[in-house]
C-alpha cells in the first residue's frame, strides 16, 4: 500500500484504538439497583417491614447492600483493566511501497495500522490488533 493510500485509509477508519468509556460509581449503582433481582429485594423488604419482620428485612437490606458494594468494586476494577488493555500499543514493522515500485519495511506504532497493511509478526510479542495471517514460504 502506498503512503497516499495509507493516509486515505487512516482518514476513513481513524486510529487503531478502542475508547472504552469510564463508568462512574453512580452509573454502576443505577445499573445494579435497577436489576430485577434487587427490585424484588426492595419489594421483599417493604413486605417484611409491613408484616413487622423488621429483623429479616434488615438482614436482606444488609446482604443486598454488601452485594451491591462488592459488585460496584469489581465492575470498576474490571473496567479499569479493560481500559488499560485497550490503550496498549507497540511498535510493528509495516510493508510500504517506495516511489520506485519496490517495498520496504517501516517501523510504526500499532495505533497507525489500517485495513490492508501488511505487517511482519515478530515472535513473542502481543499485537493489539486483528490480523489475517498468511504464510508465504520463500
Amino acid at each position: 500500500m502506498s503512503e497516499a493510500e495509507h493516509e486515505l485509509q487512516q482518514i476513513r477508519f481513524g486510529e487503531c484504538l478502542v475508547n472504552v468509556p469510564k463508568k462512574t460509581v453512580i452509573q454502576i449503582l443505577l445499573d445494579e439497583v435497577l436489576n430485577p433481582f434487587y427490585i424484588f429485594q426492595i419489594f421483599s423488604i417493604a413486605v417484611f417491614i409491613w408484616e413487622s419482620y423488621t429483623i429479616y428485612a434488615g438482614c436482606i437490606f444488609a446482604l443486598s447492600t454488601v452485594s451491591i458494594a462488592s459488585t460496584i468494586y469489581e465492575t470498576r476494577k474490571n473496567n479499569e483493566q479493560i481500559r488499560k488493555m485497550a490503550k496498549y500499543t507497540c511498535e510493528v514493522e509495516v510493508m510500504k511501497q517506495d516511489q520506485s515500485g519496490g517495498s520496504q519495511m517501516v517501523k510504526k506504532t500499532s495505533d497507525y495500522l489500517v485495513p490492508g497493511d501488511i505487517v511482519k509478526v515478530p515472535e513473542g510479542i502481543v499485537l493489539p490488533c486483528d490480523l489475517y495471517l498468511y504464510s508465504k514460504i520463500y
